[in-house]
């Protein structure tokens, strides 16, 4: 597949997808509480429904928004990178995506992040799974022939 649109778009909504249920499952066991899809949705929605089901689910729905621009704006970076040492640009987009999007961007914005240091570090991990799995992913997808 040669489109870098739809490479970077499948490879990016499918790790935000994938640290998305990570995130739901991992707040539904009370194991964290990382309120990353919580607040993709106060940007559009009441704080009150921004917590409810219909909130999450919106907010799932921006995350994987989120994650197709970061993936269109790595498959437009990739030929200049070249498509070797994938685990470390998959690393380094994951961590770079946390700081960026989780760090400056929320500031910027006024979020009322509340996150612990534990939550915060599996959000940190989950965002570098992210990465791995854009990567990953639009590597896989620009070797794929479809003729």
């Amino acid at each position: 597949m040669k489109d870098k649109v739809v490479i970077g778009s499948l490879a990016g909504a499918l790790g935000s997808f994938m640290t998305g249920i990570i995130t739901i499952l991992l707040d539904y066991l009370a194991l964290a509480t990382i309120e990353v899809l919580f607040l993709n949705s106060i940007l559009f929605l009441a704080e009150d429904v921004a917590h409810t089901t219909a909130g999450i689910i919106f907010g799932l729905s921006i995350h994987l928004v989120f994650g197709s621009i970061v993936g269109l704006l790595y498959t437009n970076l990739l030929p200049y990178t070249g498509k070797d040492y994938l685990f470390y640009k998959g690393f380094l987009l994951g961590a770079i995506s946390w700081l960026v999007i989780g760090g400056i961007i929320g500031n910027i914005l006024g979020l009322p992040i509340k996150d612990t240091l534990i939550d915060t570090t599996i959000h940190m991990g989950l965002n570098i799974l992210f990465g791995l799995a854009v990567v990953y992913t639009a590597s896989y997808l620009s070797k794929i022939n479809l003729n």
